[in-house]
C-alpha cells in the first residue's frame, strides 16, 4: 500500500470539495501531508520562501516514505506544547495558479542533487486560475536525497520537516548497497543424435549474475517441480555435490547452496540439471507434457525472488521433434 498515493489520489479526485468538507478544520498534517501558505498569494511568481518549502518537501518526502504536499492551505497549531497539534483553517487561493505550477516544475530539477523520478502536480481551482496547488512527491529510489542551496538532507517526522543526522544519511547510504542476483535459464534438448535415452531429456543450464552494488554472500537456488509434473529430476549433468534433490515422492525439490561470495558483475553457474520424462505412444502433443518449473533466488541482505516458467505441451513437442543441442528456451528471472 502506498499512502502518500492514495490521498493524493483521493484530494485530486475530490477536489476543493473534498478539502473544505474532509480537511478544513481537522488535523490533517501527519507524515504524508504538509500543507504550504504561498508567501504572496496574489501572484504566481515564486518567491524564496516558495522554494525553500518545496525543496525542504522533495528532500524530506522523497527520504522517507513519500508525501502529499499542498500550497493553498493555512495550517496553524492548536494546543500547548507537546499536546500541540496542526490544523487546516482555511483556503489560501493562490492567484495565476497557472504560472506558479510552471515555475514550480522549471525549478524541481535545480532543488535537489538527484532527480526524483514521478513527481505530480495537479491544480484544484477556486476561480478563474486561482486555487490550491496539489503535488505528489514519491519514496525516492536512490537517496539520499540533498537540498543544494544549503546542502542539507531533510526526513519527514510526524507534521514537520527535520534535518537528517549522519547516522541517519548513512543508513540510506548502506540500504542501497545490497547484491541483486539475477538468474538466467537456458532449456536444450539432449537428442541430436545421441543415445536413445537421451530423446526425452532436457538440460536445465544456469547462470547467476549480480547486478547490484553489494556483494552476495550465502547465495541459494531452490527449483520445484510439482508433484502433477510429468518431468522428473535425475541428477546434476557432473554430479555438483552442492545440488540436493528433495521430496522425490511429493513435490520435486532442488536446492544449491554457494559458500563464496558473489562480487558485483560476477556471475556464478550452477551445475545443469538433467530432466526426463516418460514418452507415450509416438511423438504427439498428447505424448509429451507440458512444463512448468518454479525457481526461488535469494542471498544475505536481499529479498527472494520467485518467478515461474511455463512452457505448453505442443512447445515442448517442437522442441523434443527438432532434436536440435542448441539452446531452445531462454528466460530470464528478474
Amino acid at each position: 500500500m502506498n499512502n502518500a498515493k492514495d490521498i493524493f489520489d483521493q484530494i485530486r479526485k475530490g477536489g476543493i470539495d473534498y478539502i473544505k468538507n474532509s480537511m478544513l478544520n481537522k488535523q490533517f498534517e501527519h507524515t504524508w501531508i504538509d500543507c504550504k501558505q504561498k508567501h504572496n498569494k496574489g501572484t504566481g511568481i515564486l518567491h524564496d520562501d516558495d522554494i525553500k518549502n518545496f525543496a525542504k518537501a522533495l528532500s524530506g518526502f522523497a527520504n522517507g516514505m513519500g508525501g502529499v504536499l499542498i500550497f493553498g492551505l493555512i495550517a496553524k497549531k492548536e494546543g500547548n506544547g507537546d499536546d500541540a497539534i496542526d490544523i487546516v483553517t482555511k483556503i489560501q487561493s493562490i492567484k495565476g495558479l497557472k504560472l506558479f505550477e510552471s515555475q514550480l516544475r522549471e525549478k524541481e530539477s535545480r532543488l535537489i542533487a538527484r532527480g526524483i523520478p514521478g513527481v505530480e502536480y495537479k491544480t484544484l481551482e477556486t476561480g478563474d486560475d486561482e486555487g490550491v496547488l496539489l503535488l505528489y512527491i514519491p519514496e525516492g529510489s536512490n537517496p539520499p536525497y540533498m537540498v543544494l542551496k544549503n546542502r542539507l538532507f531533510y526526513y519527514r517526522a510526524g507534521d514537520s520537516f527535520r534535518q537528517m543526522d549522519l547516522l541517519q544519511i548513512e543508513s540510506h547510504v548502506l540500504k542501497k548497497i545490497k547484491p541483486d542476483l539475477h538468474l538466467r535459464v537456458n532449456m536444450r534438448s539432449r537428442g541430436g543424435g545421441g543415445a536413445q535415452a537421451d530423446r526425452d531429456r532436457l538440460n536445465l543450464d544456469f547462470k547467476i549474475v549480480n547486478e547490484g552494488w553489494g556483494v552476495a554472500k550465502n547465495v541459494f537456488l531452490r527449483i520445484l517441480i510439482g508433484k502433477n509434473s510429468k518431468y522428473r529430476l535425475i541428477r546434476s549433468a557432473s554430479l555438483d555435490h552442492r545440488w540436493q534433490i528433495l521430496g522425490r515422492s511429493k513435490d520435486k525439490i532442488c536446492d544449491w547452496t554457494y559458500d563464496k561470495v558473489v562480487h558485483p558483475t560476477i556471475y556464478v553457474t550452477p551445475d545443469s540439471l538433467i530432466l526426463e520424462y516418460e514418452r507415450g505412444h509416438g511423438v504427439d502433443y498428447d505424448g509429451i507434457p507440458s512444463f512448468k518449473i518454479d525457481f526461488l533466488l535469494c542471498a544475505d541482505n536481499m529479498p527472494v525472488k520467485k518467478i515461474s516458467v511455463t512452457e505448453e505441451s505442443h512447445e515442448m513437442f517442437c522442441r523434443f521433434a527438432s532434436l536440435k543441442t542448441k539452446d531452445l528456451l531462454s528466460k530470464y528471472v528478474t
